[in-house]
């Protein structure tokens, strides 16, 4: 071999090493939206990712490779967006949007919940991850739980509730 095709073969060693950084992101994000919506006892459709960047900011999109984009920070950053409804079907419904950012380091997930503290989820088999994923989950209803607790009573103080009720 040559010493042009080491530095090929170190090429090919960096790019299959960032291949499978990637789908570790991918896995975890789509482990959270699934664990989400079994967590939330949610219908299929209510928890979604959207993308915060590019042609499709602020949109739905079906999946990690369309939310997700790597940025200067070496964070994923994505949406995930839950529908929530007084009714199946029926107006008013309520997105509840927050912004994430991952990135995986030192055998774990790094995962920020809008300006929250940082989760760490340990990366490895799913059952480790599950500790880590249920706190995620608590906090983003928590989050929303208190949302819609002040809502009502920051009406009066700021007078916009379409931004609070979702009508």
């Amino acid at each position: 071999m040559s010493r042009f095709d080491d530095l090929c073969a170190a090429y090919r060693t960096v790019l299959d090493q960032f291949v499978d950084y990637r789908e570790n992101c991918f896995r975890l994000v789509n482990e959270l939206q699934g664990g989400l919506t079994v967590y939330l006892g949610a219908p299929d459709d209510v928890v979604g990712l959207f993308a915060r960047h590019g042609q499709l900011a602020g949109r739905k999109v079906d999946g990690p490779l369309s939310a997700l984009e790597l940025r200067a920070d070496t964070f994923w950053h994505f949406g995930l967006v839950i529908d929530i409804y007084q009714e199946e079907g029926c107006f008013p419904y309520h997105n509840v949007g927050f912004d994430m950012r991952l990135k995986l380091a030192h055998g774990q997930f790094l995962l920020q919940l809008d300006e929250q503290p940082i989760f760490e989820i340990p990366d490895g088999p799913a059952a480790d991850r599950v500790a880590g994923l249920t706190r995620v989950f608590e906090s983003i209803e928590a989050t929303i739980q208190s949302r819609y607790e002040k809502a009502f009573e920051n009406f009066f103080e700021e007078g916009d509730a379409t931004a609070r009720f979702g009508f």
